[in-house]
């Protein structure tokens, strides 16, 4: 990212900041009206309804409901169902939303978020088609200014998303706008959203270097000169640092501002004491007050290392974790935050101190309860990349599998997935993190090589892909990530040690996860004394749990 320190002061004198205190009441009121919660007042059609994308469409029959919500676990279980899916339904469905805007809002830029919707959703604005996304974990917004109708006229958001296939996934992945949805207003020269990105380089005991890049966009049609103020705010919500920088910026430009502070006697995010500070970001336009945003942050240093495993503000810490995947049973894919807060001080009394998502990005809620309760998170993008893996319909292991997922959207969207969940949570403390996927290397499902572990007995097609093929997709994914976070190791789950030895792949990853794999570990640490390695899933027994206990060199 561009850096430039041109014109950044600190303001320390009291007159000064009692002014700046002043002009940010006002910057304070539009922080809060840049987003809110647009889930309630939807109505919604199960079953295809092509004519719903026009704004005189009838659906005054529709259902009438509040998001989030999961229209496959509404459904019956059935065996023409498929067993990898939970037998239970998917289908087409339809959500319409009317809503006006005031004239006030005219010449200001309004988005949708979209937290998640399962899955190829498409969304059309007053009958224009904004934009489809097929992959149902990834949160994604569209601006909808050019197509607004201000002064109180009628607006209609309309979605579809489609799940006719349900041998989809390997697990339970429901259907719908299963996620929370917001509407942004932002003023004409704004910070975007997911456009804040706190690191911390440096902490010692007296201080902590805290760096913010801030992207502030000009949506206007002539230059502006922006000044963007950083105030860092402890846990209490106490100002404990300021400073500033200004900065031109061209009509139709977004420029990124990066503004340094060091923070005094920095309490550090940990499991024990979880403690989080805020980066308050308020851009003004001449002595006007024009946007503010708040970025929750903790200061903490994590780091993994080939001989000691993991240590969190210098401390070695053993991970002990567990993989979670994004549904809460009976009640489907519309997860409440009350459950998962539950399920987390749960496993935390249990004696977890880390958790993996499985194998998607999740909720946002979840990586918030995370960084408050303090557990440890390693983030997940996919199970499968271009090609898919088995999808079983009656039952593991048993009849014909199919192979449709993600996997056919997988060459268009994959490194934009890659991005979009790593802006969205990369200011997250608790992420230590990034995983490209879950055993994309699985002996026969689909990769085969000549060097590999065998498993389960299923037999080598000939006609298979070869395992090779991944090391040609891992670094564009690998790129992805270091794009917009260079400060965390990128990781899988790999399932087939021999073969990704072979091929090169384990070489590219910063950390290298197994799947049970225990046996491997004092082989590979043997052979490759400056690898790093995790237990990313293990096996129940005492003796799985023994090879990482017992190996200092394994992170958990």
């Amino acid at each position: 990212m561009t850096s430039h320190f041109r014109s950044q002061k600190i303001h320390l004198g009291l007159a000064i900041f009692f002014c700046l205190l002043v002009g940010f009441s006002s910057a304070t009121n539009a922080a809060e009206n840049r987003s809110v919660d647009f889930n309630s007042g939807w109505r919604f059609h199960l079953g295809d309804a092509p004519a719903a994308t026009n704004v005189a469409f009838n659906d005054s029959a529709w259902r009438t409901l509040d998001l989030p919500h999961d229209f496959s676990a509404e459904g019956g279980f059935s065996p023409t169902n498929a067993s990898c899916t939970g037998f239970l339904p998917g289908g087409v469905g339809w959500y319409r939303k009317t809503f006006t805007l005031d004239s006030a809002d005219d010449g200001r830029r309004v988005f949708v978020e979209f937290d998640g919707v399962m899955r190829n959703s498409d969304v059309w604005l007053n009958g224009v088609h904004l934009g489809h996304r097929p992959y149902g974990y990834s949160s994604f917004h569209y601006d909808l200014t050019p197509h607004l109708r201000f002064g109180g006229a009628t607006n209609l958001l309309a979605v579809r998303c489609e799940r006719e296939n349900v041998a989809d996934s390997r697990w339970y992945p429901g259907s719908g706008i299963h996620r929370n949805v917001r509407l942004a207003t932002l003023p004409p020269v704004h910070i975007p959203i997911w456009g804040v990105f706190v690191t911390t380089p440096r902490i010692t005991t007296n201080a902590a270097d805290v760096v913010v890049n801030a992207d502030v966009r000009n949506t206007m049609a002539t230059n502006c000169s922006a000044r963007l103020i950083v105030q860092w705010l402890d846990s209490a919500g106490k100002p404990v640092r300021e400073a500033d920088q200004t900065h031109a910026i061209a009509a139709g430009e977004t420029f990124t501002f990066t503004v340094w502070g060091a923070l005094p006697n920095p309490r550090l995010w940990s499991p024990e004491s979880p403690a989080l500070y805020t980066a308050v970001c308020r851009v003004f336009l001449g002595a006007d007050p024009v946007d503010e945003t708040r970025t929750t942050f903790g200061i903490r240093e994590a780091r993994f290392d080939a001989q000691h495993g993991f240590f969190l503000n210098g401390v070695n810490l053993k991970l002990k974790g567990v993989c979670v995947h994004h549904d809460a049973g009976a009640l489907g894919a519309a997860v409440p935050v009350e459950v998962w807060e539950r399920r987390l001080r749960v496993m935390k009394e249990l004696g977890v101190n880390a958790v993996r998502c499985s194998h998607n990005p999740m909720s946002s809620e979840l990586y918030e309860l995370c960084d408050r309760l303090g557990l440890l998170v390693l983030d997940e993008a996919f199970d499968e990349w271009e090609i898919g893996k088995r999808k079983w319909v009656a039952g593991r292991n048993q009849g014909t599998a199919q192979r449709f997922g993600y996997s056919a959207d997988f060459q268009a969207w994959a490194e934009r997935d890659c991005a979009d969940m790593v802006r969205r949570d990369r200011n997250h403390p608790s992420i230590i993190a990034w995983s490209l996927g879950n055993e994309i290397d699985y002996p026969t499902d689909p990769y085969v090589h000549d060097v590999t572990r065998a498993v389960e007995g299923f037999e080598r097609d000939s006609r298979a892909p070869q395992m090779t093929q991944l090391t040609a997709v891992a670094p564009k994914l690998i790129a992805a990530v270091k794009r917009h976070d260079a400060t965390r190791p990128v990781t899988m789950a790999l399932a087939n040690q021999p073969a990704t030895d072979a091929t090169g792949l384990a070489q590219m990853l910063d950390v290298v996860g197994y799947n049970y794999q225990e046996e491997f570990y004092d082989k590979v640490h043997r052979a490759f004394p400056g690898r790093v390695i995790l237990g990313s899933e293990n096996g129940k027994s005492y003796d799985a749990w023994r090879a990482v206990t017992e190996n200092d060199f394994v992170a958990g």
